[in-house]
């Protein structure tokens, strides 16, 4: 008689998890109140003193190694700080924007 391959053991015998535990609580889900935080607005102000140094004074001041220009005087601080500023605004309204359509989607 020939034995019967059916009786041997499978998959579905329980002998190991198929998927591990979920790790994820309702806390990984939430938003956090209000449009925007103090957070938020802080990191915007970093981020745009990045984008100032590395758009507007570093430029400048590559431009003022490579030519005869010794000095550019006093604007391109004053460019900074309107980068600075406008950039700030930019960021933060747009973050604030960004977390409104979040807030949205994820109530409906």
């Amino acid at each position: 008689m020939k034995r019967d391959f059916w009786e041997r053991a499978s998959v579905h015998a329980n002998t190991r998890p198929d998927r591990l535990p979920v790790q994820t609580t309702t806390e990984d889900f939430l938003l956090a109140p209000g449009p925007g935080s103090v957070r938020m607005f802080l990191e915007c102000g970093l981020a745009s003193c990045g984008i100032a140094v590395f758009f507007v004074l570093l430029p400048l001041v590559i431009f003022v190694a490579i030519t005869p220009v010794e000095s550019l005087g006093t604007w391109p601080w004053l460019a900074a700080g309107v980068a600075f500023a406008a950039g700030w605004a930019g960021l933060f309204g747009l973050a604030v924007r960004e977390a409104e359509s979040d807030r949205r989607w994820a109530e409906d």
